[in-house]
């Protein structure tokens, strides 16, 4: 199965840190998964997979360059399932969602 664990941003609180620690208990599984932080932070996280930072700023308005980037990621990965916790990466989540060709 393939995944892509949204992150806030990389930061050392609980939510993210759940979040890797659930992502290499699926890595040792089999499973493919990219865990990608969504805003910029300064929290150094460890993930032995592939982890992309977009560095997005924190914004009221709609942020259209974050969803096609994350949107991309998607199309390119083809994931089965996309874990968003809350906050911000709902919103990314569901904006993608709508824009990708795969609507995992």
């Amino acid at each position: 199965m393939k995944i892509i664990q949204l992150l806030t941003r990389p930061q050392l609180r609980g939510a993210e840190i759940f979040a890797l620690q659930l992502s290499e208990q699926l890595k040792e599984r089999g499973h493919e998964v990219l865990v990608i932080s969504i805003l910029s932070g300064t929290g150094d996280l460890a993930f032995s997979g592939e982890f992309i930072q977009l560095g997005r700023q924190n914004r009221t308005h709609l942020d259209w360059v974050g969803f096609w980037q994350l949107k991309k990621i998607i199309d390119s990965f083809q994931p089965n399932i996309v874990q968003a916790n809350a906050s911000d990466t709902l919103r990314y989540g569901v904006f993608a969602k709508k824009l990708a060709t795969n609507r995992f």
